[in-house]
């Protein structure tokens, strides 16, 4: 992880504090299966089985995504967590040999992401959501972001660091300033998932927010006020 960023002198390695791992097993099962392992809804979220972190089971289509992810320096034996998790959902004739792993570097931290000539984006920048460990729409998003820095470089001829830097600035304010409030968020959120889900559970506009949430509809400064509201318990 980060290849580029060590060969290009950005970065030495990952402060400790700042991914998670996941385990993901992806198969195609029947609607009969489908339906007797998630029923009606396309994703559930499970927790408990693993600390700071969740166990999940996503529907699309005829292919069941399970797996069961967390800060990695938080989570140990979590191979054993997630045998307790397939156990626990009664997942059937489970195969290992389709069993795969993934580092999360997530978002929220200061983080040099540029270098004359280089700019890094995705993964190798650690955009992954802190609370969801959701990765797609904010590397898609620094994409975007790198992408029309980039055209700028070209345009004026320009790939100093400095000039690239517009890319860690504006990435700043669009994606990484909010994850840095997800960030604080996450120890709350995982000391007290039970209550939290269940505030969301039981509020249909908080349901929806987080749903907004996770689809880059809606920031996490948005939902302040709800976590201050919620319930320790």
């Amino acid at each position: 992880l980060g290849k580029v960023a060590k060969l290009a002198g950005i970065r030495k390695t990952w402060e400790k504090n700042s991914f998670g791992f996941a385990f993901v097993y992806e198969t195609e099962l029947n609607k009969q299966e489908i339906k007797k392992l998630a029923g009606e809804y396309k994703l559930h979220m499970y927790f408990g089985f693993v600390k700071h972190g969740y166990g999940w089971i996503f529907v699309k289509g005829n292919v069941i995504n399970i797996g069961i992810g967390a800060f990695i320096h938080m989570a140990s034996n979590i191979k054993e967590k997630l045998n307790r998790f397939l156990k626990y959902i009664k997942f059937p004739n489970f195969d290992y040999s389709k069993l795969g792993g993934s580092i999360l570097p997530v978002g929220g931290l200061k983080r040099k992401i540029v270098s004359d000539n280089i700019v890094l984006i995705g993964d190798a920048a650690g955009v992954v959501d802190p609370i969801t460990g959701e990765g797609i729409y904010p590397s898609i998003k620094s994409s975007e972001i790198a992408s029309s820095v980039i055209i700028g470089a070209l345009n004026e001829s320009n790939f100093s660091k400095r000039y690239l830097s517009k890319y860690e600035k504006i990435l700043w304010e669009e994606v990484l300033h909010d994850q840095k409030i997800a960030f604080s968020f996450a120890r709350y959120f995982y000391s007290y998932s039970k209550s939290v889900v269940e505030s969301f559970s039981n509020n249909l506009r908080y349901g929806k927010d987080l749903l907004d949430l996770v689809a880059g509809k809606k920031r996490y400064q948005d939902l302040k006020s709800y976590f201050v509201k919620l319930p320790l318990m």
